[in-house]
């Protein structure tokens, strides 16, 4: 857990990014069930509230997403919204 919390505290101070939110939509089972509640352990409280799972039926998760001001306009088609995502 030590060694988890450290690499994790690293990897914030590392990364010249500013994290507002992060939406996590339709995660596998074993992410939403095993792995998000041990990263949230390790995870200072304020990266706890910027972290949202989405999970639920496409309807579901748009209403969520609408709700921190997400549009259908700004989300790409894999969860329904109208942005197109060429690889």
């Amino acid at each position: 857990r030590k060694l988890l919390k450290m690499n994790m505290e690293s990897m914030t101070g590392c990364i010249p990014v500013r994290l507002g939110a992060l939406h996590i939509c339709h995660p596998p089972w074993f992410f939403s069930k095993i792995v998000f509640p041990i990263m949230k352990i390790v995870m200072n409280e304020r990266m706890r509230k910027r972290v949202r799972l989405h999970n639920g039926s496409k309807e579901d998760v748009l209403g969520e997403l609408e709700g921190f001001g997400l549009s259908k306009r700004v989300l790409p088609v894999d969860i329904g919204g109208e942005v197109v995502v060429e690889s």
